[in-house]
C-alpha cells in the first residue's frame, strides 16, 4: 500500500559488523588461544521519511515520481512534490586495523578506539543533535522573492523624510564652530538611521525610473505565469571543543596493562597507552527556498479595471502606495530591534502583498541541510613495535529537511485562511472541494 512510511537501516561500515560492535582479536600470551575483546558499541542508522510503495511482500519500492502519478490526491496542479527528511551517522578511523606481535605469538590486531570523559552522547545509538526546522527562513525567503514586490518605495520615503528629516552629516560634531565630543555619537546614529537610508531610497527611485519601461515589461510578461524564484541564505558555521582530559587510556588496553605478563608483549611500560584526548565539534546549517508564484493584474476592459491596473503599476514599480499595517510597522520606532528576536516585519510584509493582486505560492518548499563533524583526537599509544602517532575518531551527522508552503505562506493554518483567500484559491484550481487544499 502506498504512503508515508519511514525506513530505517544501519549504515554498515568496514569496521564494524551487523551488531555495531568494535571487535579485536589478540592473544595475551604465547601460550593462550586467540581472544575476541568488544572494543565500543556504536550503533548509526539511516532514516528517511519520503513517500514510498511496496509490493505485498515489503521488498520492492516503485520509482516514487511513479507512484506520485498515480496518486491525484497528493497534488496539487504542476506541483508533484512532497515533504521529505533523511538523517544519518557514521564513523571513520584514523587506525581501521593496528597489529601488535606476530599471529603464532602473542598479538593483538584490531582498530584503535579511545573513549572521551565528558561525551555529549554516552549511549551506544548515536544520533546527532538536530534543531527544529525555522520556518522563519520561509517566510525571509518569500518576502525576498515576491513578483510584486515594489522595486522602489515613494511613499515609504516621505513618510520617512517627514517623520524624522535627517540633520546635517556634522551638525553635532562641531557646533557654534566649535568640536562637540558629545555629538559624535549623535552625527553617527544620524547617518546611519537617517541620512544613509534616505541616499538608498533615491538610488532606488532612480534606478526604477530609468529602468521603468524594462521593469513594466517584465511585470505585465509575467501576469498569469508562473514565476519561479529560488533564494539561498549564507551558510551558518560553528565550532566548540565539547570535552578534553589530560590521561585517559586507548579503549581496552588499559585491561591488558593490569597484567605485567601480558603487558610486557606489547608496552615497556603501562603509561605508554595513555595520553591526552579532546573532543571537538564542527556545525554547518543551510537553508534555501524553491518556487513559484503567480499573479493577476486588473483588466482593463472596463474603466475600473484599467484605474486598478494604474495603481498596481504604479505601486509595484514605483512604491506609490497609501499607508499599510507594513508601512506603518516599518515606520514604529524601534520595530528593528523586535525583528532582530522576532520576524514580524516580514510575517506583515507578506501578508501585505498576499492581499493584493491575487497573489499566490503555486508552490514553494523550504530546505535545510545540517551537518556534524565530531573529532576526537588521542595523542597515541607507544607499543613496542612503534608509536602509533596521533589517534583521530571522525564522526559525521547529516540531516536534510524539505517542507512545504501553504499558498499563502509556511506554517498557516488553511482554516484561518479568509473568504477571499479561499474565493481565489478555488478559481486557481488549487483545492478539492470546498476548503481544502489538493
Amino acid at each position: 500500500m502506498g504512503g508515508i512510511y519511514t525506513q530505517e537501516r544501519v549504515v554498515h561500515i568496514p569496521v564494524q559488523n551487523q551488531y555495531g560492535q568494535f571487535t579485536a582479536r589478540a592473544r595475551e600470551r604465547d601460550d593462550y588461544d586467540p581472544s575476541t575483546y568488544v572494543l565500543q558499541q556504536r550503533r548509526y542508522y539511516q532514516t528517511t521519511t519520503s513517500f514510498r510503495d511496496r509490493d505485498p511482500n515489503g521488498s520492492n519500492e516503485i520509482d516514487p515520481r511513479q507512484f506520485l502519478l498515480t496518486k491525484p490526491d497528493l497534488q496539487r496542479p504542476f506541483d508533484r512534490g512532497h515533504e521529505f527528511a533523511t538523517r544519518q551517522g557514521r564513523l571513520i578511523l584514523s587506525h581501521p586495523q593496528w597489529r601488535v606481535g606476530h599471529e603464532n605469538r602473542a598479538f593483538w590486531r584490531g582498530p584503535l578506539m579511545f573513549s572521551v570523559p565528558g561525551d555529549n552522547i554516552p549511549s551506544e545509538l548515536r544520533e546527532g543533535d538536530f534543531a527544529e526546522m525555522n520556518l522563519q527562513y520561509g517566510t525571509k525567503a518569500i518576502k525576498e522573492t515576491i513578483p510584486t514586490k515594489g522595486d522602489a518605495s515613494i511613499t515609504q520615503m516621505l513618510a520617512e523624510l517627514k517623520q524624522d528629516l535627517p540633520r546635517g552629516l556634522v551638525a553635532s560634531t562641531f557646533k557654534n564652530n566649535k568640536f562637540n565630543p558629545r555629538g559624535v555619537g549623535d552625527d553617527y546614529l544620524n547617518y546611519v538611521f537617517g541620512i544613509s537610508p534616505t541616499i538608498n531610497d533615491l538610488q532606488k527611485i532612480l534606478k526604477a525610473i530609468v529602468k521603468f519601461d524594462e521593469n513594466l515589461a517584465q511585470y505585465l510578461g509575467d501576469n498569469g505565469q508562473y514565476v519561479r524564484r529560488r533564494f539561498d541564505f549564507e551558510v551558518n558555521r560553528s565550532a566548540r571543543e565539547i570535552a578534553r582530559v589530560d590521561r585517559t587510556p586507548l579503549t581496552n588496553w588499559d585491561y591488558m596493562t593490569y597484567r605485567p605478563d601480558w603487558a610486557v608483549n606489547f608496552v615497556r611500560s603501562p603509561d605508554d597507552v595513555y595520553g591526552s584526548a579532546a573532543l571537538s565539534e564542527e556545525r554547518s546549517e543551510r537553508y534555501y527556498f524553491t518556487g513559484a508564484f503567480s499573479y493577476y493584474l486588473e483588466g482593463v476592459s472596463s474603466p475600473e479595471g484599467a484605474i486598478g491596473r494604474a495603481a498596481q503599476i504604479a505601486r509595484k514599480l514605483l512604491g506609490i502606495d497609501g499607508l499599510t499595517i507594513d508601512l506603518a510597522y516599518q515606520l514604529t520606532s524601534f520595530t528593528w530591534l523586535l525583528d532582530w528576536f522576532v520576524n514580524i516585519g516580514d510575517i506583515l510584509s507578506n501578508a501585505t502583498a498576499f492581499s493584493r493582486d491575487n497573489l499566490v505560492i503555486r508552490w514553494g518548499y523550504l530546505m535545510r541541510e545540517t551537518r556534524i563533524k565530531r573529532t576526537y583526537t588521542h595523542s597515541g599509544a607507544k607499543f613496542i613495535t612503534g608509536p602509533t602517532g596521533p589517534v583521530r575518531m571522525t564522526e559525521t551527522f547529516s540531516q536534510k529537511l524539505r517542507v512545504k508552503a501553504t499558498p499563502f505562506g509556511f506554517g498557516l493554518n488553511p482554516s484561518a485562511f479568509t473568504d477571499r483567500q479561499w474565493a481565489i484559491l478555488i478559481a486557481l484550481g488549487m483545492t478539492q472541494g470546498g476548503r481544502t487544499l489538493l
